[in-house]
C-alpha cells in the first residue's frame, strides 16, 4: 500500500493539511511490516484543498495527517484516499514505520471545529464543518 504524508516547505511533517508543501509518499508492506520505496509529490494544483486528485493518482490510498478540515477530508475519500487524523508530529520516516508495523493510532482532528488558519490554510476559514474554501 502507500501512503502519503504532508510535508513543510524544509521536508518536516506538516501537522496541518493546509500548510503542507508537498507529501512523501511510501511503500508500505503491511505483511512484512516494511517500509519501502520514498517519492516525493508536489501537486501542480495550487492549494492542498485541490490535491485529492493527484494524490488518488499517485496510487495513495491512506494519507497521514495531524489536522484536515472536514470538506477537504471528505473530498480525499471521494477520491478513494482514506484519512488518518490526529496524529502527532514526528518524523515522517518515524510515522511510515509504526504504520508498517502496525503502532500507527489516529486521535483527535486538530482542525475539529470552528477556526481559521489563516495563512496557514492559504487564508480560507475552517469553520463549522470543514474547509470552505472553493475546492474544499
Amino acid at each position: 500500500m502507500k501512503i502519503a504524508i504532508p510535508l513543510t516547505d524544509e521536508g518536516t511533517f506538516a501537522t496541518h493539511y493546509g500548510a503542507a508543501f508537498n507529501l512523501a509518499i511510501y511503500e508500505i508492506d503491511l505483511a512484512a511490516k516494511t517500509v519501502g520505496a520514498k517519492s516525493l509529490l508536489r501537486p501542480k494544483a495550487p492549494t492542498p484543498c485541490s490535491w485529492p486528485e493527484e494524490i488518488a493518482a499517485a496510487g495513495v490510498s491512506l494519507l497521514v495527517v495531524g489536522g484536515m478540515g472536514g470538506g477537504a477530508a471528505n473530498r480525499m475519500r471521494e477520491c478513494g484516499v482514506q484519512v488518518l487524523a490526529g496524529i502527532a508530529g514526528d518524523t515522517p520516516e518515524k510515522i511510515a514505520e509504526a504504520c508498517a508495523h502496525g503502532f500507527l493510532r489516529g486521535g483527535a482532528n486538530a482542525c475539529a471545529g470552528g477556526h481559521s488558519h489563516e495563512g496557514a490554510c492559504h487564508d480560507h476559514d475552517h469553520g463549522e464543518g470543514g474547509c470552505h474554501c472553493a475546492n474544499g
